[in-house]
């Protein structure tokens, strides 16, 4: 279960302490260690051996701990970017599924979407991840 601290803190790097979702500022996904220590309150990140395949149970972590709205964030490989990296590259898309373009093996490229509604926030977010 992902509601308990031990489970979390192997995927994600972050100080209990300093989560607080009544603050206004929502939650910082930082790049690494050092901007979750500058950031402190509300703020952590992947762990190094963390897996992209996390960033959704991390983000239901955020939906159980209040600060984001349960049963609307996801997390999911952007077909846009994917497809968009394809067609640059030279491959032929045009007799390819959805599901082809979301499952084809684009190396060291990862075209990541995710997003949600904060707790007590008008704005919703999303945030687009890719390795450069």
């Amino acid at each position: 279960m992902w509601s308990e601290p031990e489970a979390v803190s192997e995927v994600l790097l972050y100080d209990p302490a300093f989560l607080d979702p009544s603050l206004p500022t929502g939650f910082w996904f930082c790049a690494d260690p050092e901007d979750v220590l500058a950031v402190q309150v509300n703020a952590g990140c992947l762990r190094t051996l963390g897996s992209w395949e996390y960033i959704g149970r991390y983000l239901r972590y955020l939906e159980q701990a209040g600060v984001l709205s349960p049963g609307e964030s996801y997390a999911e490989v952007d077909y846009d970017r994917q497809l968009k990296w394809l067609n640059d590259t030279g491959i032929d898309t045009s007799a390819m599924t959805e599901q082809q373009v979301l499952e084809y093996q684009t190396g060291s490229w990862v075209f990541i979407r995710c997003g949600g509604r904060l707790v007590d926030a008008m704005e919703d977010f999303e945030v687009l991840f890719n390795n450069l």
